[in-house]
């Protein structure tokens, strides 16, 4: 395998991990959708996306979050589980890391941008 995913591989990588989204996945998990060992994912993975995998997973899965709280339909716990996190506490940190802003206040910013409001 070269020293960056082929398109192929991304590709696969990207819809495994949209398809799992609120499951565990771990780098083992990865590796083995890539066909490569872990050690060799890594280093390819980071240097085909500029990320580690796991980051990119963490991305993944706040970007997936924010579609859900914008939607409206589910509650925080419920968003939390959608996107892989078991624990809410633990989901608001990450989310919080990750955009600067609880879920509940990305929410209300979120929701006075789309009625065209200053946020």
């Amino acid at each position: 395998m070269p020293a960056t995913l082929p398109p192929r591989v991304q590709h696969r990588l990207e819809d495994f991990i949209q398809a799992h989204l609120h499951e565990e996945i771990n780098l083992d998990t990865l590796a083995s959708v890539a066909n490569v060992s872990r050690f060799h994912f890594a280093r390819v993975f980071r240097a085909s996306k500029g990320s580690s995998a796991m980051a990119y997973l963490e991305q993944r899965r706040i970007e997936r979050a924010q579609d859900l709280i914008r939607s409206g339909e589910s509650t925080l716990a419920q968003v939390a589980s959608l996107v892989g996190y078991e624990d809410p506490s633990y989901f608001t940190r990450r989310f919080r890391l990750r955009t600067g802003l609880t879920p509940s206040a990305w929410a209300r910013q979120a929701g006075k941008a789309a009625e065209g409001q200053p946020v």
